[in-house]
């Protein structure tokens, strides 16, 4: 598989098993992504191709989680696969956002800019499960009455 193929593979891939969180630790903004799998084989490919160092963790459950930590290397997967990224691609570009906005110093008038992203990105989520939910009632709805 090439490079472009691999790409347009890993940004469906994230779009389906994927997902980003932001929280608050001690005041730093701490951005993660993560993609959870139950075949360890296809995140350490994952793992290898971006040449990240982060540690596959297993679940209770049993799945395995890649998790991206480091800001610089949570910036350089979001490039890499925005251009083909479909479902969370709103949600990729808000996080780019606020990537590049935490590269300058953050000083209080980009706090309130931060916070604000950080809620639309809450709220695309939102919407985003929403839609997904929505969609799974309305296959099961057309289900039953054919």
């Amino acid at each position: 598989m090439e490079n472009k193929d691999f790409i347009i593979w890993l940004a469906g891939f994230f779009d389906g098993e994927g997902n980003i969180n932001i929280s608050f630790p001690n005041k730093v903004i701490q951005i993660k992504i993560q993609i959870c799998q139950n075949e360890k084989n296809i995140l350490e490919k994952i793992k290898q191709f971006l040449s990240i160092s982060n540690k596959i963790q297993t679940q209770k459950t049993g799945n395995y989680i890649l998790a991206i930590t480091n800001k610089y290397d949570c910036y350089r997967f979001i490039k890499l696969i925005i251009p083909y990224s479909i479902l969370k691609n709103k949600q990729l570009k808000i996080v780019l956002e606020i990537l590049s906005e935490l590269k300058l110093n953050i000083q209080d008038r980009n706090k309130k800019f931060l916070f604000n992203k950080i809620k639309e990105l809450n709220m695309e989520r939102y919407h985003y499960n929403k839609r997904i939910q929505s969609n799974k009632y309305t296959n099961k709805l057309e289900k039953y009455t054919k």
